[in-house]
């Protein structure tokens, strides 16, 4: 009775077994280097009703430039009415950074995940000028409009290209699902079947459903 009752919830175990879950990560690793250099001198003269100075040095717009770094000094003079001072700024750095990161996805097995980086800009494209009631539409923004509408064509014909690929790709496993089920291996089709269903759509997403239940799957 005992082993009869270990078989029963052995086979119930089994039959609720969940599906396997698939951890996917992708390391990612950055490295900086940036070096600057910032030389030069400053002067200034000046006396009645006149007065000359060479402004300060600009700063290097590379290599994340400290404007406080590096040695510097100044040296006055003057004789009678005129004077003047003459300085100095000599400074070089660099700076290194290493990052890392690592974004992990779970999914359950034959189901598809994605990760995204995604950044959106928004921007003016146009000026549409309004006079009375009626608004005015302006060459360029009709050349504008047309480039938009054929980068629209565009986009929509590559996503059917697209999706009618990943449609081919779930018909090629949900047939190999069937010819491995005909010849008795079951666990073969059971995950071209699942792998079939992460892309499938339409009657072809039911056949496959359909065999998925059949099976208990």
């Amino acid at each position: 009775m005992r082993h009869a009752i270990a078989l029963c919830l052995v086979a119930y175990a089994v039959t609720n077994l969940s599906a396997q879950m698939i951890q996917t990560q992708i390391p990612q690793q950055q490295f900086g280097s940036s070096y600057f250099e910032r030389n030069g001198f400053q002067w200034n003269v000046g006396g009645p009703n006149f007065s000359f100075n060479s402004g300060q040095p600009a700063t290097p717009p590379f290599g994340n430039a400290d404007p406080n770094a590096g040695s510097r000094g100044r040296i006055g003079f003057g004789g009678g009415k005129v004077s003047g001072s003459l300085g100095f700024n000599f400074s070089q750095g660099s700076n290194r950074s290493i990052s890392s990161s690592t974004p992990s996805l779970t999914t359950t097995n034959g189901y598809p995940g994605s990760f995204s980086s995604q950044t959106i800009r928004p921007f003016v494209t146009g000026i549409t000028p309004v006079v009375g009631d009626y608004p005015r539409t302006t060459p360029a923004q009709q050349m504008s409009d047309a480039f938009r509408q054929r980068q629209a064509s565009q986009l929509q014909e590559q996503r059917m290209k697209a999706a009618a690929k990943k449609q081919s790709k779930a018909y090629q496993q949900y047939k190999r699902g069937i010819d491995a089920e005909q010849e008795g291996e079951l666990q073969k089709a059971r995950a071209n079947y699942r792998l079939a269903l992460g892309s499938a759509t339409g009657e072809l997403r039911q056949a496959v459903l359909k065999r998925l239940r059949a099976n208990g799957w």
